[in-house]
C-alpha cells in the first residue's frame, strides 16, 4: 500500500501511526520518510498534533501550500518540521478510530487534491480493518502464549518441595509472566507480627539488608497483606512513600512495583513484589496472571514450608503431601473436562479415605449447584443452595466440617444412618465460591484438622485450574470468533512469516487456488504450485 500510494499521489514520505488506547502510546509500524524506513519512538498522551487530532476526532485533515498561505492555516499546530503539504485519513473501524495514515511532503512540489482524498478514504477503510484484525490475532496468540507459559511455569512451581528452590522458581517465573526486572519474596514468620525477605532476584546486599525484616503492623510495605488486595504503583515519582522505602528503590532504580499478596487457605503468609526499572503501566491481563501466579506460589509456599517442618513420623501426612504435588502439576494442565472434576474428587477421597464424595459448581443461570463428579451416591444431577450443608457452604463461602450429621439440622441425608460425619469445602477464587468439594464417612469426627487442610489446599487449586480452563475456552472462542470473521470476508486471505512459512489461508484463498487451508498450514510460499503463484502475482 505504502509504495502504490507513494507512486500515484507523488510523494516521498509516508506513515501509518496506531493509538493503543491501554497504554495512551501512539506508535508508527511503518513510517518512510523521503524513500528511507523510519524507526519513530512511540510517544505517550495525545497531543496538539496533525496525527493526534486525525485519531481523536475521527475525520481527514488536509494541509496545502494554498491553505498555509492564508490569514489563518485552518488552526494546525506547528510541528518540528512543518511540511507544506499533508493529507491524514483516520483509520477508523465498526467501533473507533484506531490510528491514521498519511501522507506528506516536505519541499512544497505537491497540491493534494479531493481526488487524493476519496483515493486514500477507500483504501483506509479496508486498512483500517485488516489492521484491527490483526492486532485481535496477535492479541489472541499472546493470551493464549502467556496461559500455556503461565501453565508451564505453575507446573515448575509446584513440582519441588524445597522451599528455597520453591521461591527461587517463583522469582524467575515472575520475569516471564510480568516482565520485570526485579522481584522478593516476603514471609510471615509462623505465630509473629513480623515479615522476613525470604528470597529476592535481581536486588543489592544492600536492599537485602535494609528490608531483611519488619512489622506487618503499621507498615506502608505490607499494606496488601493486611487488606488482602494486590497495591499497583505505576510510578513511584507520583506516589508519597515513606523516606526509608523511596530511599531504597531509588538505590535500586526501582522507578514502578506491585505488591501481591501470597494468601492460602489458612490465611496469608506473605506477598510477593514485582520491581520495574520504568514508569509501568498495569493492564488487565498482566494484573490476571500475576494474581493466578502469586496464588499458586502462596500454595507452592505453604507447601514447602510445611514439608520442611513435618515430623518424620508423619508418614501419611507426607505421603498426603506428595500426592497434593501430583495434584497441582495435573491440575495445571487439565482443561474444563469430565475428568477433570473426577480427579479432584478422587484425589480428595484418597487423602481422607471417604468412602462417598461429591464436586458440585455453581450455575450462575438457576442458582444450583450442577453435580459433575459423585462416588457412592445415587444419580443425583443438581443440588440446591438453600438446603444442605453443601448449599451451606457455598452461600457463605466458608468450610463446614461436621463431626456428627446429626446434630446439624441442615444435614440431608441421602445415603442413610450409615453417614456419620461431612467436610464440605467450597473452591474459592479472589473471595468468590465456584462450587463445592463435600465428602462423608461413616466415622464420627473423620475429618481431622489435617485432612481439611489439604481438601482445602486442593479446593483452591482446582479453583484456580477451573478459572485457567475458563479462560483457556476463553481463547479458543476467540480464536474462533477471528476465524469466522477472517473467513466472512469475500478477498482471499493468505498470511504467512518473512521466512515464507504460510500460518493462515482464509476460505476465500481455498476458492480461489482450489487448494484445503488444512493442507496449507505450515508449508512454504516457494512450495505452491505454479498456477497458484502465477494467481497471486
Amino acid at each position: 500500500i505504502q509504495k502504490q500510494v507513494m507512486k500515484i499521489l507523488g510523494v516521498d514520505c509516508f506513515y501509518v501511526a496506531l493509538y493503543d488506547t491501554k497504554s495512551d502510546e501512539i506508535w508508527y509500524p511503518l513510517a518512510v520518510k523521503a524513500g528511507e524506513r523510519q524507526s519513530w519512538p512511540r510517544r505517550r498522551g495525545m497531543a496538539d498534533r496533525l496525527t493526534d487530532r486525525v485519531i481523536r476526532e475521527g475525520r481527514t485533515l488536509m494541509l496545502t501550500p494554498q491553505t498555509q498561505r492564508s490569514a489563518d492555516p485552518v488552526g494546525f499546530p506547528v510541528s518540528e518540521e512543518m511540511p507544506q503539504s499533508w493529507l491524514g485519513i483516520p483509520l477508523i473501524t465498526a467501533e473507533k478510530s484506531i490510528g491514521c495514515l498519511a501522507v506528506f511532503d516536505v519541499n512544497g512540489g505537491v497540491e493534494f487534491s479531493h481526488f487524493d482524498v476519496d483515493l486514500l478514504t477507500t483504501i483506509s477503510s479496508q486498512v483500517g480493518i485488516a489492521i484491527e484484525n490483526a492486532l485481535l490475532y496477535e492479541q489472541l496468540q499472546s493470551r493464549a502464549a502467556q496461559l500455556e507459559t503461565l501453565n508451564t511455569l505453575t507446573g515448575e512451581i509446584t513440582a519441588s518441595l524445597d522451599l528455597e528452590e520453591v521461591l527461587m522458581q517463583v522469582c524467575r517465573a515472575v520475569a516471564s509472566v510480568g516482565g520485570s526486572q526485579r522481584s522478593a519474596i516476603y514471609l510471615q514468620e509462623p505465630s509473629m507480627d513480623t515479615l522476613y525477605l525470604a528470597h529476592s532476584r535481581g536486588l543489592s546486599d544492600t536492599f537485602y539488608e535494609h528490608s531483611r525484616n519488619f512489622s506487618i503492623a503499621g507498615r506502608r510495605r505490607s499494606r496488601c497483606l493486611r487488606t488482602g488486595v494486590h497495591e499497583l504503583v505505576a510510578d513511584i515519582r507520583e506516589t508519597s512513600l515513606p523516606i526509608e522505602i523511596a530511599r531504597a528503590f531509588t538505590s535500586e532504580n526501582i522507578q514502578a512495583y506491585a505488591d501481591f499478596p501470597l494468601i492460602t487457605p489458612e490465611g496469608p503468609i506473605g506477598f510477593l513484589s514485582v520491581f520495574y526499572d520504568a514508569p509501568h503501566d498495569f493492564l488487565h491481563d498482566e494484573v490476571e496472571l500475576l494474581q493466578t501466579l502469586a496464588a499458586q506460589a502462596a500454595l507452592a509456599v505453604a507447601n514447602a514450608r510445611l514439608h520442611t517442618t513435618v515430623d518424620r513420623q508423619l508418614a501419611r501426612r507426607v505421603q498426603q503431601l506428595a500426592i497434593l504435588e501430583a495434584v497441582g502439576r495435573e491440575l495445571s494442565a487439565a482443561t474444563l473436562s469430565e475428568r477433570l472434576f473426577f480427579l479432584i474428587l478422587d484425589y480428595a477421597m484418597e487423602f481422607t479415605q471417604s468412602p462417598w464424595g461429591i464436586i458440585g459448581i455453581y450455575d450462575a443461570g438457576d442458582a444450583m449447584l450442577d453435580v459433575k463428579a459423585q462416588r457412592g451416591y445415587p444419580n443425583l444431577e443438581r443440588l440446591s443452595l438453600d438446603d444442605g450443608v453443601t448449599g451451606r457452604a457455598h452461600r457463605l463461602r466458608r468450610v463446614e466440617n461436621i463431626p456428627d450429621v446429626t446434630q446439624d439440622t441442615d444435614y440431608i441425608n441421602v445415603k442413610g444412618d450409615i453417614v456419620k460425619s461431612q467436610l464440605s469445602v467450597p473452591l474459592l477464587y479472589e473471595g468468590q465460591s465456584l462450587g463445592v468439594i463435600t465428602l462423608e464417612s461413616d466415622l464420627k469426627a473423620a475429618f481431622a484438622a489435617g485432612d481439611q487442610s489439604l481438601v482445602e489446599q486442593l479446593a483452591h487449586q482446582a479453583a484456580v485450574a477451573l478459572v485457567n480452563a475458563q479462560l483457556h475456552h476463553e481463547t479458543q472462542r476467540q480464536r474462533e470468533q477471528l476465524s469466522a470473521v477472517i473467513n466472512s470476508v469475500q478477498e482471499a486471505i493468505l498470511m504467512f512469516n518473512p521466512q515464507g512459512d504460510i500460518s493462515l489461508a482464509n476460505q476465500s484463498f481455498t476458492h480461489l487456488t482450489s487448494m484445503p487451508a488444512d493442507n496449507l498450514m505450515g508449508m512454504q510460499l516457494i512450495d505452491l504450485s505454479e498456477g497458484v503463484l502465477r494467481r497471486l502475482g
